[in-house]
């Protein structure tokens, strides 16, 4: 029910089967075309509705662990130049995941919080940016409480 799509690192297709990685949405290492090229693989569901059908499958009760569990592996396989391409889906994931956070994972998730709300703010996006901050305020109120104690 994926669809999967293979592109160079420089946008020229030269890779034209497509291959599933077993076991993980990332490979250890990237993978390399004929001409030892790096090659992203991206994962996407055919239709929305597809998608809508295998997250009603996962138990309520285990949809934030794995939001938390998507959202940071996204956050360790992308570099920091490259974080604002996918920083929306990144911040969305991880937002599902709000407690409980020890306070080093409370302070990264509220500093990616932020930036997004900046993102959005620089693109119009307030009803967006507000949400963002408003998350961003949670866990900054969240942090000072742990330190008066």
């Amino acid at each position: 029910m994926l669809n999967f799509e293979r592109r160079t690192v420089d946008s020229t297709p030269s890779v034209t089967s497509y291959q599933n990685v077993p076991g993980s949405y990332f490979p250890e290492e990237p993978l390399r075309n004929v001409d030892d090229e790096a090659v992203t693989i991206s994962y996407r569901f055919l239709h929305d509705r597809v998608q809508q059908a295998a997250y009603s499958l996962v138990p309520t009760d285990e949809r934030a662990a794995l939001h938390k569990q998507v959202g940071e592996r996204l956050l360790a396989k992308v570099s920091e130049s490259q974080l604002d391409a996918i920083l929306y889906e990144i911040v969305n994931q991880l937002n599902h995941w709000i407690s409980p956070l020890s306070r080093e994972e409370r302070v990264r998730l509220m500093e990616l919080n932020l930036r997004a709300g900046r993102k959005a703010m620089a693109a119009t996006a307030f009803s967006a940016a507000l949400e963002y901050f408003q998350v961003a305020k949670t866990l900054l109120d969240a942090t000072d409480e742990e330190e008066r104690l």
